[in-house]
């Protein structure tokens, strides 16, 4: 059942991560050479979303059928107790615990930080990556729009650059012939242009001034991706890097990284008391109870994760109190299960 979800959960985030690769592909943020290794590298830390939901989804649908079928009532009149059923739920659940704290604390950090790596080597190796003769592209990081009618290695022709300001105002620069230079190791891109014009366009559409060159010189945006190294990109660093954490955004991070561990044995727990109901009771009301405790319990967990991040709450919410918080609520579901254990321990007792 925990396969069969994976693969059914695992399909709808693929078809997720492709979108959102094909989208910086069409916006010129990395070559689409790099379509399926970045779909690759990034699947490591879509995994600790995935596996928390199915296995609660599995866990959830495999004990519900214990009791429509009254399998389960058949073994409690054998002196099975149901809170036995959390032995074989943490069998699944603690391993998939230690297998997320490996991903979230060690691997999907590598995986991103490879997958930065590769965008900005191929940065290095072109203008704006995923540029193509013959079409229009947005600059990454920037409010500019290149048109370039050929290129051939770094010599281009028919080049055409508009760039527009926040007060709407915009820059029309052409070219017939250009010439890329690169410099500061590939992170500064110098645009050499020959018989062009220039157009300055204000807000309003008014042609302000209008001038044509011989030989001309434009700084591009900047178009890489931010260094894995840079002080900006704590998602990307291993966790060596800030160990013990001690400013927000580390904490954040942190918590970001372990909270699937967590979420998965919650949840896992949780799916016992929600599974319990009668025989030829509806099959997938229950289903949609957990799926909306579980979108509760993620939105929550990271907001509380972005608020600290900000330092606009203190680290501890993000790290134990939304985590202490839900499990005081899978200790309120077990309520049932102890009191008829209980009430059953007496009668035995008694006789």
């Amino acid at each position: 059942m925990l396969v069969a979800a994976s693969i059914l959960l695992g399909i709808a985030l693929l078809g997720g991560l492709l979108t959102d690769v094909l989208n910086r592909v069409s916006r010129g943020q990395f070559p689409a050479g790099l379509l399926f290794s970045q779909i690759g590298l990034r699947l490591p830390w879509a995994l600790t979303i995935l596996l928390p939901l199915a296995s609660f989804l599995a866990l959830l649908l495999s004990y519900a059928r214990l009791y429509r079928t009254s399998e389960l009532a058949v073994l409690k009149s054998g002196g099975f107790a149901e809170w036995r059923l959390v032995g074989p739920a943490m069998a699944i659940g603690i391993p998939l615990c230690v297998a997320l704290l490996l991903l979230g604390l060690f691997l999907a950090p590598a995986a991103r930080r490879v997958a930065a790596e590769m965008i900005d080597r191929a940065n290095q190796q072109v203008l704006v990556a995923g540029l193509e003769p013959g079409r229009f592209f947005e600059l990454s990081k920037s409010r500019s729009v290149v048109y370039i009618g050929r290129i051939d290695g770094w010599n281009l022709e028919n080049v055409l650059l508009i760039r527009r300001g926040e007060d709407g105002s915009e820059s029309v620069v052409s070219g017939l012939r250009g010439r890329i230079e690169q410099l500061d190791a590939g992170r500064v891109n110098v645009l050499h242009l020959e018989n062009g014009e220039r157009v300055d366009v204000d807000g309003k559409n008014t042609v302000l001034q209008r001038a044509a060159f011989e030989r001309a010189e434009l700084v591009l945006p900047e178009t890489l991706h931010t260094p894995p190294n840079s002080a900006d990109a704590i998602e990307y660093r291993d966790l060596q890097a800030f160990w013990p954490p001690e400013n927000a955004a580390e904490q954040a991070e942190f918590a970001r990284r372990i909270a699937p561990s967590i979420q998965v044995i919650l949840l896992m727990l949780l799916a016992i008391p929600l599974a319990r109901a009668p025989p030829r009771d509806m099959r997938y009301d229950r289903i949609i109870i957990g799926f909306l405790l579980f979108v509760t319990y993620s939105i929550a967990t990271y907001a509380l994760i972005g608020m600290v991040s900000l330092d606009r709450a203190p680290a501890w919410s993000a790290l134990i109190g939304i985590h202490a918080l839900f499990a005081s609520i899978v200790v309120l579901a077990y309520t049932p299960i102890l009191s008829e254990a209980w009430r059953g321990r007496r009668i035995g007792a008694r006789t």
